[in-house]
């Protein structure tokens, strides 16, 4: 290893070799390395070292452990790609997909480069990059969009929770019985499944939407014709759903191996940090690139993959990896849990990896399961507090962690939007959380809820965008919206009875209208503009605003709530995972404790678990309900898999 230690420090830090003395250091990375007080290249194990220096003309998965270090790896890898290239035009694409780890891993390679990322190189999301640089210039060649009155043939995205009032003009010919005339933002075609796939929300029941839909297209051919025609008209004025966008990539790459041929050349190497969020489609799109010479680096853990419910499979990946015949390279060394948090994340997807903790034990006993009563899951976060505090643990590193958001606002004491969505209640659960929640980070989904109710109730006619960007109407840019939505929010929250939730809800709007129209309406960008409140739900008339929108009483909870998918790549001191009170007829929803310990199919249940228990470095405490139906057996259970229970 030390040739490969040589080789990464003439690369980034400009030196022959690493001083023996960081403090006499004067490397390019000196700074790096006395901020960790060590050499960073020392630091790296084997493993990684091999990584770094791999060939970028193989196909590579790299398997991480968690808090195996890979976003640090990746960044220097990266860093040492671009320090060693010698070409002008062509470069690296750095694919992830989420904002924050977008931000995290160009911090990392930035740092190592030693300067801003720039062109040739890339780093953003998978989304980004697709519509950056093959959807904007490319699409219309298939789309036959022509633009706009300033030849400008940018892809329009359209979320497919609603349907925006400007796109209501686009309906199918036939009728779908309980779904209605449908419309383009209500269906998609999947290339997995080779078939149409519903995606409104007419029906409660997805399942039955979609069985309605395949039926009626299997029973007349006429209307996928139909459907298909829609879609087509959609497309040439330049709209898409985001499912539409990567299908339609995937057939431009298919039939223009021309253009394949020039994104591979633009972008010989590609790095998927998070391979395991690929989705199929995704995998088929990176395909024809390979076909055409571009090399994948794919990094990342399957076994961490959630994302079922957006058709996300990580078998499709692992088939991907296997024909292809990718060089499986491995980081199995785990920084950040103590080998009792290590063993049992591997035991509950029935895993043998030899993964070692580097970190050391703290806590005495760092498998807890905490039973609890009926409705008292704060009863179950106070023992956990508790915990922290007697363990010397920091709150503040700690978090709660729920497989969805119905147990998240059962324990703040909220009730979960029911239905769907209505004006009035999503600006009073705006201003309700804002009064009662703010202690919990919840600012984004609150400012989230002002911004999409501003547009509901001004905008609603008017092409926007959707939640990714505050539904941002499309003649403003971001700050203006932003400061708008600010504008209006500070104004209401100045008022008083918008702020007592014990009036009814018809009462309620009067005092809202009578501020609108008093107040709200002055302000500059909303002069002459006129509202919609839209109407009280039917049978909520007199009710209260608390009934609706609270759940009993609010609960204080000052440790901060994340969903599993929202604590995906964190480090945490301690956790409590909350498991349902009832087991869930979805036997893979991962919600019910069971599910997290059933090896005879190893499934979805199980890798949210595995992502809950790895966020963990010192302490893993689970929220049992002690039910009628918990028996011996199951205490018997938890304590087989090395949990104390209390």
């Amino acid at each position: 290893m030390i040739k490969i230690r040589k080789q990464i420090c003439e690369a980034i830090c400009k030196k022959s070799t690493c001083s023996q003395d960081i403090n006499e250091c004067d490397g390019r990375m000196a700074h790096r390395c006395k901020n960790i007080n060590a050499s960073f290249i020392n630091n790296l194990n084997d493993n990684q070292l091999e990584y770094i220096v791999s060939s970028i003309e193989d196909n590579i998965f790299l398997k991480a452990c968690p808090g195996s270090g890979k976003t640090e790896v990746l960044g220097i890898k990266s860093a040492y790609e671009i320090i060693n290239s010698r070409e002008s035009y062509k470069g690296l694409a750095i694919i992830t997909f989420t904002n924050s780890a977008e931000d995290e891993i160009k911090k990392r390679v930035e740092m190592y480069l030693g300067e801003t990322l720039r062109y040739p190189n890339y780093i953003g999301t998978f989304t980004s990059w697709i519509h950056g640089y093959i959807a904007n210039p490319f699409l219309s060649k298939i789309s036959k969009y022509e633009g706009n009155n300033e030849n400008d043939k940018s892809i329009k995205i359209i979320e497919n929770k609603e349907i925006p009032n400007f796109l209501r003009c686009f309906s199918s010919n036939y009728s779908y019985k309980e779904l209605g005339n449908l419309n383009p933002c209500e269906y998609y075609y999947d290339i997995k499944e080779k078939k149409i796939i519903y995606c409104g929300n007419k029906l409660k029941n997805s399942k039955k939407s979609q069985e309605i839909l395949e039926k009626l297209l299997d029973d007349n051919e006429k209307r996928l014709d139909d459907l298909k025609k829609l879609k087509c008209k959609f497309f040439k004025k330049g709209f898409y759903l985001y499912e539409d966008i990567e299908f339609l990539v995937y057939i431009l790459l298919l039939k223009n191996r021309d253009i394949a041929k020039f994104i591979a050349n633009r972008f010989p190497i590609i790095l998927i940090d998070e391979c395991q969020d690929l989705s199929y489609i995704q995998l088929k799109i990176i395909g024809l690139l390979n076909k055409q010479g571009c090399k994948i680096h794919l990094i990342g853990d399957l076994n961490q993959s959630i994302y079922k419910f957006r058709n996300i499979d990580p078998q499709d990946t692992l088939n991907f990896i296997n024909k292809l015949d990718f060089k499986q390279m491995n980081l199995n060394q785990n920084y950040r849990s103590c080998q009792e948090i290590v063993d049992i994340s591997q035991v509950i997807i029935n895993e043998d990896d030899d993964v070692q903790a580097i970190s050391k034990k703290v806590v005495e006993k760092p498998l807890l399961a905490i039973l609890y009563e009926k409705d008292k899951e704060i009863d179950v976060y106070n023992k956990f507090k508790d915990l922290i505090r007697d363990n010397g643990l920091d709150l503040n590193k700690s978090r709660i962690i729920v497989r969805n958001n119905t147990l998240k606002y059962k324990l703040l004491g909220l009730k979960k939007q029911e239905g769907n969505n209505n004006r009035l209640e999503t600006l009073a659960r705006a201003m309700y959380m804002w009064k009662n929640v703010n202690n919990i980070s919840e600012f984004r989904m609150t400012f989230n809820l002002f911004a999409k109710s501003v547009q509901s109730i001004y905008f609603s006619g008017i092409e926007h965008k959707g939640e990714k960007f505050f539904y941002k109407p499309c003649e403003l840019d971001m700050d203006e919206w932003k400061g708008l939505v600010n504008k209006i929010k500070q104004r209401l929250l100045l008022y008083d009875n918008l702020l007592d939730f014990s009036l009814t809800w018809e009462k309620w709007k009067k005092e809202l209208k009578k501020i609108i129209d008093d107040d709200i309406n002055s302000i500059s960008e909303l002069e002459n503009r006129e509202y919609d409140l839209g109407r009280i739900r039917s049978g909520n008339k007199n009710k209260t605003l608390e009934e609706i929108l609270s759940d009993k009483e609010s609960n204080i909870i000052d440790c901060k709530i994340e969903t599993i998918h929202s604590c995906k790549g964190m480090s945490l001191d301690s956790v409590l995972f909350m498991s349902s009170y009832k087991k869930s007829n979805n036997q893979d929803s991962g919600t019910f404790w069971r599910e997290w310990f059933d090896l005879e199919y190893i499934g979805e249940k199980n890798r949210l678990a595995y992502v809950a228990f790895s966020r963990a470095r010192h302490l893993l405490v689970l929220g049992i309900p002690k039910s009628s139906k918990f028996t011996d057996k199951d205490k018997e259970t938890l304590i087989n898999f090395g949990f104390k229970v209390i």
